[in-house]
């Protein structure tokens, strides 16, 4: 009987085991690509930057629609404030129902500002999403695009990974198993 160890040869494959598809959440003009296939980047460093300009002007817009749902509940808040003051002093001077109409026109007013607050963070988040940086330092292996082409909501654009460690996948049929 021959008692030396049986060698076997399987196919693996040999990988980083951090790696990444890099993309943008929303779409646009890929304005910046700094990055080339092969190049070692550092944690959060610039990977790709989409034209910013309708996302700085619709951030823009927000601003001023919530400035002007502020405006508009400062002036409600103000009419109701006025309308308690004078039905305090004298209650024959306003009806119920005139309280009730600036009450109600003061929780438009708040409303209001509570959706142009929603619309700015919605805006602001959007431009931040036209900037992709590296989640972690690590390899450029592969680009998808290049700079100043049209792209998608989640189109990969880069693959990135963290060459520190690795894993070999190797596939052993079940019968050897």
């Amino acid at each position: 009987l021959d008692s030396a160890p049986q060698m076997r040869i399987f196919p693996g494959t040999f990988r980083a085991s951090e790696r990444v598809d890099l993309a943008f959440q929303v779409e646009g003009t890929l304005a910046e690509l700094p990055v080339k296939e092969g190049q070692q980047v550092a944690r959060e460093q610039l990977i790709a930057r989409l034209d910013q300009r309708d996302f700085k002007n619709s951030l823009s817009e927000a601003e001023g629609y919530r400035a002007r749902a502020q405006a508009a509940l400062d002036g409600a808040n103000s009419e109701y404030e006025r309308i308690l003051r004078i039905q305090k002093m004298d209650p024959g001077a306003t009806s119920e129902s005139m309280v009730v109409a600036r009450r109600e026109a003061m929780n438009k007013a708040i409303a209001e500002l509570q959706s142009a607050q929603a619309a700015e963070r919605a805006a602001a988040d959007k431009l931040g999403y036209t900037t992709l940086s590296a989640p972690f330092a690590g390899i450029v292996s592969r680009r998808y695009v290049d700079n100043f082409q049209e792209v998608h909501a989640k189109q990969t654009i880069v693959s990135l990974d963290d060459l520190s460690s690795f894993e070999i996948l190797v596939d052993i049929p079940e019968i050897v198993v």
